[in-house]
């Protein structure tokens, strides 16, 4: 089947000027198709999940702040880069209810402070508006504020948009259509699901 890329590339600027990144690269495009595909067993849909978690978080971070220190190799010295924004994962839960101290004590010393919201996939967009009504009721700026997600639909994305038309947001697709049970089409059906059965 071919493709017409003059009208994807025409929806890929019209969504950019939206701050909608729909990241279209050939690694991507294949990792997507294994995902997608109901042939695909859990050991490999997790396998590609990790790899296109990967690729779409070097876009996604690529505005995060580097402090820069002369360091030294056993051959000679070099100028060495490290984070300057702590990155902050909950290892043990991943409950929004346990970011809540963190975030708190963050948000009030840091005047704008990076934050990523990684979500597998936006249907409704629900989820993710919890959370920016969440850091908005703790006062944040989301100004500097990444969503990630591997699949997004057209409806879920505006409603974000709609509310927060700041926030940048990351996908590998942009699915047009949800059905009654809030499942993106033709997406990947349940990920959480797939992952382990």
């Amino acid at each position: 089947m071919e493709i017409d890329l003059e009208t994807e590339q025409e929806k890929l600027k019209s969504w950019r000027a939206k701050k909608v990144f729909i990241i279209d690269h050939p690694l991507i495009k294949y990792y997507l198709s294994v995902l997608r595909s109901k042939n695909t067993d859990s050991i490999k849909f997790r396998s590609c999940l990790k790899h296109i978690s990967f690729l779409l978080a070097y876009p996604a971070l690529n505005d995060l702040k580097l402090f820069s220190s002369q360091d030294y190799s056993p051959l000679g010295s070099f100028t060495a880069f490290s984070l300057s924004e702590p990155l902050f994962r909950d290892s043990k839960t991943f409950k929004v209810s346990l970011y809540y101290s963190f975030a708190k004590e963050n948000f009030l010393t840091e005047k704008k402070p990076s934050y990523f919201i990684l979500e597998p996939m936006i249907a409704t967009g629900e989820t993710v508006l919890t959370v920016l009504n969440f850091l908005t009721s703790l006062g944040s700026s989301l100004e500097k504020l990444v969503i990630v997600s591997i699949i997004g639909s057209v409806s879920g994305v505006q409603r974000i948009k709609k509310h927060f038309p700041s926030v940048k947001i990351f996908l590998a697709a942009l699915d047009s259509k949800i059905n009654s049970k809030g499942y993106i089409i033709p997406g990947l059906g349940d990920a959480g699901d797939r992952l382990f059965f």
